[in-house]
């Protein structure tokens, strides 16, 4: 158990340096929506590849398994998901904008 405690913080530590860097790119394209949306696009495919080529070829195959992935994801948070800003929104945050100026 110890050993995989072990893996799990190493893992996590390796996120914690991706996400630092992901933010610091994010801050270095502030102001410019367009690189930001590029920063954003490039997540999601990445994103989606992870999914596709690693997460859905691990997934259970018999119903132990399955039910320790479920516990698993009640207990550390649910499915990983990239929302998307809707046009809607986009579009009411300018009518908003206009009416404020």
């Amino acid at each position: 158990m110890e050993n995989q405690e072990l893996k799990h913080h190493e893992l996590q530590d390796k996120i914690e340096s991706i996400n630092k860097q992901i933010t610091e790119l994010a801050e270095s394209c502030e102001g410019d929506c367009l690189k930001i949306l590029h920063v954003l696009r490039e997540l999601e495919a990445t994103h989606r590849g992870v999914n596709d080529n690693f997460l859905s070829p691990a997934l259970p195959t018999n119903r132990h398994r399955l039910y320790l992935l479920v516990r698993h994801m009640e207990e550390m948070g649910g499915w990983p998901y990239i929302p998307r800003m809707r046009l809607k929104s986009l579009c009411e945050k300018l009518l908003q904008e206009d009416e404020e100026e």
